[in-house]
């Protein structure tokens, strides 16, 4: 029953990151202020909280993690660099799913991802 507000904190402290730098999301809603407990947003075990990053200096070094679900119902979580070009990735999720690279469409909200583009991009 800890306030989520810690949660954050600790996040923040963790990561060296400025609190004032990054938003918090649930469901789809951006927590506000002094948080709620889980409990009172309905959270469940093993839900996710997204961390967002407005300020590009102050998550240059993190990694992303990414959670991809496909047409075959499966899911696929990967921790990649801000950096890091996308290529590694496709593969390994082709690669995963005995699925053909050249057979695969990549979109994020709609547009159609390259190889060489990076999650900062």
């Amino acid at each position: 029953s800890t306030q989520l507000k810690t949660l954050v904190k600790a996040y923040c402290d963790h990561h060296s990151v400025d609190l004032n730098s990054v938003t918090f999301w649930f469901d789809g809603n951006q927590l506000q202020g002094d948080h709620s407990h889980a409990e009172q947003l309905h959270m469940n075990d093993w839900d996710q909280i997204d961390a967002i990053f407005y300020d590009p200096s102050a998550c240059v070094n993190l990694k992303v993690s990414l959670n991809f679900k496909g047409k075959i119902e499966n899911e696929f979580f990967s921790n990649v660099r801000r950096s890091d070009q996308l290529k590694n990735l496709m593969d390994d999720y082709c690669r995963r799913y005995w699925l053909d690279i050249d057979g695969v469409a990549f979109l994020f909200n709609g547009r159609l991802l390259r190889a060489e583009q990076t999650p900062d991009e």
